[in-house]
């Protein structure tokens, strides 16, 4: 998609765009300011539309900017993607080409892979919590049998 200054709507739109924001005619699309296709607030809790700002800001001013954000499609539902945002400039105008790639399904991914492994971090811990209980039990044992005089039979 293509956005340009200074109202920074969507100038131009691809039919994977389309798709993937849930919007069926270019016209529709271009409609749109970028915030629209966000929720409120990013996951960090920053206004959305605060934030968009300054990330083209930032591509204009350094050439390109690579972000993750928090989509939303027209439908009302949230995605994770990542940006990129090209500064293009012809003789006639400056523009921003941004390439948008849901990453919702390895988002997913890393969560239950992160989740798996806080799991198994607290069984590591239970499991050798355990054997440290066993191996102090040991030596109780020990002293007691050491205290009454017991031999083990062999």
């Amino acid at each position: 998609m293509t956005m340009e200054p200074p109202s920074w709507k969507y100038t131009g739109v691809n039919s994977a765009t389309l798709q993937m924001c849930g919007t069926e005619k270019e016209e529709e699309f271009i409609s749109l300011e970028p915030w629209e296709l966000a929720p409120e607030k990013q996951p960090d809790g920053e206004l959305s539309q605060k934030k968009a700002k300054r990330k083209i800001e930032k591509a204009m001013k350094e050439g390109s900017h690579y972000f993750e954000w928090t989509h939303k499609r027209h439908g009302g539902e949230e995605f994770y993607a990542t940006v990129l945002l090209t500064k293009v400039a012809t003789p006639q105008k400056e523009f921003l080409l941004a390439t948008v790639r849901d990453i919702t399904k390895q988002k997913q991914a890393d969560e239950v892979t992160q989740s798996r492994a806080k799991e198994l971090a607290k069984m590591n811990e239970l499991m050798v919590g355990r054997e440290l209980q066993m191996i102090s039990l040991k030596e109780k044992i020990k002293k007691l049998e050491k205290i009454l005089n017991i031999k083990k039979k062999k």
